[in-house]
């Protein structure tokens, strides 16, 4: 008489789950061209600014530096806010959109996409230069100020200047962060619509 095997036999499934799995290779290559990239235009940019910031402050009185002030901080925020959008944002609905033609969702696409790059160019390069070119700036108008008055109280106007300075540009930028968390997708496409106006793509 045959004893039954003690071990019971395989079935297909448990043959297939017995294959192994294939490994995931994850590369670890690093790449510097993107960083020497942004090294080589926050310095020609900070160049650029600082040289016309100068001219244009040797010329115009103390009004015309504040309104630049204003400009350099809008423009600040506006870019960190870009950056913070496209780091949130999701290319699905980008996606769909591109389907039904939407103005701008090709753009978008692109944006999110390279959200890394855009959100390092956007938060580091512009917002972070526009912050230091407004402190210049804030400085700039310190020493116009000593010039009319002669008056070495100037160091605590300077002072005080620069702390509204500092004060605004980190409440602007909060504000911003807070909107751009919250409707990452709206800020995307409304920088692809512009986009799209500036490079005549209508796609």
């Amino acid at each position: 008489m045959i004893e039954p095997s003690s071990s019971p036999k395989s079935t297909p499934k448990q043959i297939k789950n017995t294959k192994p799995k294939p490994k995931v290779v994850k590369s670890t290559k690093f790449s510097w061209r993107w960083p020497l990239t942004i090294l080589f235009i926050t310095i020609t940019l900070s160049l650029v600014f600082s040289i016309s910031s100068e001219l244009i402050l040797s010329k115009e009185g103390i009004v015309i530096s504040l309104i630049i002030i204003f400009v350099l901080l809008f423009i600040s925020v506006m870019f960190d806010m870009l950056g913070v959008a496209v780091a949130g944002a999701s290319i699905e609905p980008f996606l769909a959109m591109s389907s039904r033609r939407i103005h701008g969702a090709k753009q978008a696409i692109k944006l999110v996409k390279n959200a890394e790059k855009v959100a390092s160019f956007s938060s580091d390069v512009i917002g972070d230069m526009c912050g230091i070119l407004s402190g210049a700036v804030g400085a700039s108008i310190a020493i116009q100020i000593y010039d009319i008055t002669g008056d070495m109280k100037t160091v605590v106007i300077a002072a005080a200047i620069s702390s509204v300075i500092a004060g605004l540009t980190v409440f602007g930028k909060a504000l911003g962060k807070k909107y751009a968390i919250n409707h990452p997708e709206t800020i995307v496409l409304f920088v692809s619509k512009i986009i799209s106006f500036i490079t005549f793509d209508k796609r």
